[in-house]
């Protein structure tokens, strides 16, 4: 693989092009005449640029605008399906998520398979066979599919698409961006699955107006995607936002990753479970024993989620037990980075306040006022689907991305010599 990118079409190369672009996305519908006056250029520079965005099919021609006096202005728009997008969602382990979206992150299919396994190989596998079923049921062109995003559990490598390490897949340097890529010849990005709905939720959902924000992934595992002036916070080596890993009881239960007492132990759905479990044993009088009559695999999250929202008072004490514990990990997060809002992500968000509010509670008693005094904390907007619609988001940034202008240094500094 030739780098991250190799055999790219789909992306805007021309700074001026992906400013037009970029303006009619955000503000349409919208004339030449006022892309012209907001970025400078000449209406027949614009006239050129909007008119190479319409032939690629990136753009365009709603119809006549209003004007106060002339002749009136043609607007442009955003044909949305002028390229596609693929997102794959790994975050529950046990199964692939995978979506086809436009070009405003609108869902236009979706599959779901059961991952029998997690040998990379058989993972690689039918992730593959579920990409084709998504083209092949959606019936658009591979030509027209811009890129694939993929949310991984584990550590990423985000420039070369490989899982350092995964303790939920048992994974290890395995080059997955790579080995989809040498499949399709599209470009493939691997992001964490904290980070990807964090993407999904600032730029179309709950976070839309945030620049700095914070997204909380409560599933299998426990992961934060962090954004900071309105692009992901990766770290040096792209592993920021493990934290389900940060310490709160040195003495407590034995984690995956090797310690005791991390957050993810205490506040994680395996969490959820154990203590839904250890009442019904306890035979505490709750909805659950019932509910696990008809389950197969017993004690769920979903379990306890459906009593919860039927108001048993059980469920609704494990669940608030778990808001005490990711709640500690929260105060320390509004501490030290004094985000704008937190985003509660998983299935975990479909019961509402009944886990947000004592999530609120606990920062307003125990962080620093001011930060606490700021923050807004919210369930996701795409719920179940904040995943996929964030691995997809990995390519419209992509799409959408304004290059970088690039200088001759040798030419500046020569010219800067002259003065």
């Amino acid at each position: 693989m030739k780098g991250h990118f190799s055999g790219n079409s789909q992306f805007i190369k021309n700074l001026n092009q992906a400013l037009v672009l970029n303006l009619v996305k955000d503000f349409e519908p919208i004339p030449r005449s006022e892309i012209a006056k907001l970025i400078k250029l000449s209406p027949t520079a614009v006239s050129n640029l909007t008119e190479n965005l319409i032939k690629e099919g990136y753009l365009r021609e709603k119809g006549p605008g209003s004007s106060a006096a002339g002749r009136k202005p043609i607007l442009l728009e955003l044909n949305s399906k002028a390229r596609f997008v693929i997102g794959i969602d790994l975050e529950r382990i046990n199964v692939i998520k995978a979506v086809i979206t436009d070009l405003r992150a609108n869902i236009i299919s979706r599959v779901e398979r059961t991952l029998e396994s997690t040998d990379f190989s058989m993972v690689v596998d039918l992730i593959i066979k579920t990409i084709r079923e998504l083209i092949n049921t959606s019936g658009i062109e591979i030509e027209k599919i811009a890129g694939i995003g993929i949310g991984s559990p584990g550590l990423i490598e985000y420039r070369t698409g490989k899982v350092i390490y995964s303790t939920h897949l048992g994974w290890k340097n395995m080059p997955l961006g790579a080995s989809i890529q040498q499949e399709f010849d599209i470009p493939v990005v691997v992001y964490s699955e904290a980070n990807t709905p964090a993407l999904a939720e600032q730029r179309y959902g709950a976070g839309k107006k945030a620049q700095d924000l914070i997204y909380i992934t409560l599933g299998p595992g426990l992961g934060a995607g962090i954004i900071v002036n309105g692009k992901i916070y990766r770290g040096i080596s792209g592993t920021a936002g493990e934290f389900g890993h940060i310490i709160i009881d040195p003495d407590g239960p034995l984690c995956e990753c090797g310690n005791r007492g991390c957050l993810e132990t205490l506040a994680a759905e395996s969490s959820i479970i154990k203590r839904a479990n250890e009442g019904v044993k306890q035979g505490k009088k709750t909805l659950i024993a019932r509910l696990i009559q008809d389950s197969k695999e017993g004690i769920t999250p979903e379990i306890v989620y459906e009593a919860a929202l039927k108001e048993d008072k059980f469920a609704i004490e494990v669940i608030q037990k778990t808001a005490h514990y990711l709640g500690m990990g929260l105060i320390n997060l509004v501490n030290l980075l004094n985000p704008e809002m937190i985003i509660i992500g998983g299935n975990i968000s479909q019961v509402g306040d009944i886990f947000i509010e004592p999530l609120r509670k606990m920062i307003d008693s125990h962080a620093l006022p001011t930060p606490a005094k700021i923050v807004k904390v919210v369930s996701s907007y795409f719920g179940k689907d904040a995943g996929v619609i964030g691995a997809a988001t990995l390519i419209l940034d992509h799409i959408f991305k304004v290059p970088e202008i690039k200088f001759d240094l040798e030419r500046l500094e020569t010219i800067l010599s002259r003065k």
